[in-house]
């Protein structure tokens, strides 16, 4: 790893001939540090997966001893109070026609 480093600094020192000395430190540097954080970037990724992993991986949730856990059928009971909502309205028409046929008036 380090001889790869190295091979770096001095292709940026070949790059940067004309440059003094000072420069070269500056952007030898900046490039340690950009590594650095992308190191530094890559263990916290790694971090991060491990923590949603460990979070997803909970147990499955079941009732309390002696408590018992039935499903109830939501759909059915929609379905009942649609069937209900729809005759009370049916009546309601009804029982509105006849009015109307009794007076003689329309809206």
């Amino acid at each position: 790893m380090r001889d790869l480093f190295q091979s770096a600094r001095e292709r940026l020192l070949e790059h940067f001939a004309l440059f003094p000395t000072a420069v070269y430190d500056v952007l030898w540097i900046s490039f340690l540090i950009r590594q650095r954080a992308t190191e530094l970037r890559s263990i916290l990724n790694t971090y991060r997966t491990f923590v949603r992993t460990a979070l997803q991986a909970e147990a499955e949730w079941t009732p309390a001893d002696g408590a018992k856990w039935t499903e109830t059928d939501w759909e059915g009971k929609l379905d009942k109070l649609q069937k209900e909502a729809e005759d009370r309205l049916d009546d309601k028409i009804q029982d509105l026609m006849r009015n109307v046929e009794s007076t003689g008036k329309s809206s």
